[in-house]
C-alpha cells in the first residue's frame, strides 16, 4: 500500500479532462446462501453524469438489478459521489471497513465490508500509471448484513472485493479489459486483468 494514504479513501479533486471518472466496485459472495452482488457507481462531474449499476444473483437466476447511466448530477459534486439513485458507499475506517446500501423498493441491501488484506494500488506495479493522473486500487475482505427481496429477509456473510478509481489517463486509450477476482479466505486472494 505503499503510494497510498487515507486521503485516497475519499472523493479527489476533480481533473479538468472532459472524461475525468471517479468511481467504486463492490462485489460480493455468499457461499451458503449462493446469493452475489454487484454495486458500482460513478461520476463524470466534468459531464455532469453520473452512472449506477446493482445485479443481485442466486446461483446464476438473476435476483435483482438496477442500471441507469445518466443520472444528471452537479459539477461541483463533493461527497454525494458516494450515494446517489437507490445506492450508498460510505467509508467507516479508511482501508478497514466500508458500509453498501442499496434500495430501489424492491430490494433492499445492507452490507458492511470489513478488509481483510491491505489495498492494493495497481501503480504499485505498473510504473506507467504511476506517471499519469489514472488511479485504482482494490481489496479484499468480508461481507455481513442483509438482504430484503420479495419481503423474506436473509443475511449474508460473504467474501468478496471492493474498488476505487480516479482520474483518466492510462485508461483512456482501453478499448476493454477482463477482470476476475476469488478469495479462498484469510490467507489466500487473487485479482488479475487482461488489457
Amino acid at each position: 500500500m505503499t503510494s497510498l494514504s487515507e486521503a485516497d479513501e475519499f472523493v479527489h479533486v476533480t481533473g479538468s479532462e472532459p472524461d475525468w471518472r471517479e468511481a467504486w466496485y463492490f462485489d460480493f459472495f455468499d457461499p451458503r446462501s449462493r446469493l452475489a452482488g454487484f454495486g458500482y457507481a460513478g461520476v463524470h462531474p466534468n459531464q455532469q453524469i453520473g452512472d449506477v449499476i446493482f445485479a443481485l444473483w442466486r446461483g446464476d437466476v438473476l435476483l435483482a438489478r438496477f442500471t441507469r447511466w445518466d443520472f444528471n448530477i452537479p459539477r461541483d459534486i463533493g461527497e454525494e459521489r458516494l450515494g446517489f439513485g437507490p445506492l450508498c458507499f460510505e467509508p467507516r475506517r479508511p482501508f478497514r471497513e466500508w458500509t453498501m446500501f442499496f434500495d430501489d423498493g424492491a430490494c433492499r441491501l445492507d452490507l458492511s465490508f470489513e478488509a481483510i488484506h491491505p489495498a492494493y494500488s495497481w501503480a504499485d506495479s505498473e510504473t506507467a500509471l504511476a506517471t499519469t493522473n489514472s488511479h485504482h486500487y482494490e481489496q479484499q475482505g468480508r461481507y455481513t448484513g442483509s438482504v430484503r427481496l420479495a419481503g423474506i429477509e436473509e443475511r449474508i456473510d460473504a467474501v468478496g472485493t471492493r474498488d476505487h478509481a480516479w482520474g483518466w489517463g492510462a485508461r483512456a486509450g482501453i478499448r476493454r479489459w477482463l477482470w476476475a477476482s476469488a478469495q479462498f479466505g484469510a490467507d489466500l486472494a487473487f485479482n488479475a486483468f487482461q488489457v
